[in-house]
């Protein structure tokens, strides 16, 4: 895959993240890190140990539980919508492609919170979790992609 001179990459997971910038010119791909961040995964247990609540029927004895929140989850979101959040603070300043690499359920997310502002700019979305991977690595999982 070719990628553009000043585009953005941005690889992540639901605990960490690398946001990268292309300064490489044609098919080299060079990339400078311009944040990084993680978020230590606590357990649900940790995060708060309250009960889902309970309802009662209108007309018999008979009772339902809520659904548990999932805090682990809530966590999760919140700390995407930081990597978003960095990744928007830099494609503002400049009209650069956006590359997303992130496993399933991190790209949904992503996505969501992309969509409205840059959705015509991001070029590629890679459904791989390679936030903990060294550059170079996501240098060559980039080659290797195939343009559309």
């Amino acid at each position: 895959m070719i990628v553009n001179h000043n585009a953005l990459i941005l690889s992540a997971d639901g605990g960490h993240f690398c946001l990268y910038r292309n300064s490489g010119r044609g098919l080299s791909i060079e990339l400078d890190l311009l944040a990084e961040a993680s978020h230590p995964a606590a357990k649900t247990t940790d995060l708060g140990r309250d009960s889902a609540g309970r309802t009662f029927q209108s007309t018999g004895k008979r009772r339902s539980a809520y659904e548990q929140a999932d805090l682990h989850d809530r966590e999760e979101e919140d700390f995407v919508a930081a990597a978003a959040a960095q990744l928007i603070g830099y494609a503002d300043a400049s009209k650069c492609d956006i590359i997303l690499i992130a496993d399933p359920k991190t790209l949904g997310r992503l996505r969501t919170q992309l969509t409205e502002k840059f959705g015509d700019r991001i070029v590629c979305d890679v459904n791989r979790d390679f936030a903990m991977r060294r550059p170079e690595e996501v240098v060559e999982l980039l080659r290797r992609l195939r343009p559309d």
